[in-house]
């Protein structure tokens, strides 16, 4: 399964499956219902972007449903 990331370094948007999901990988549900998923993703290889390697917070990630990307 492919995620999106965003390149801090760019800012432009790229998908990879090269990535590892760490840290407490916990579901939290607040007092309306909503889940949230409390863990750090990590690329595996370089950014094609920029050729950094990233961390990002899961609540960083983005949604491909959301009607701007």
């Amino acid at each position: 399964m492919e995620f999106i990331f965003s390149c801090p370094e760019t800012g432009k948007t790229f998908s990879t499956e090269d990535f590892s999901i760490m840290d407490g990988q916990r579901v939290f549900t607040d007092a309306e219902g909503r889940k949230s998923l409390n863990a750090t993703i990590i690329l595996e290889n370089p950014c094609p972007l920029c050729g950094k390697t990233h961390e990002y917070a899961a609540d960083e990630m983005i949604c491909p449903f959301t009607p701007s990307i």
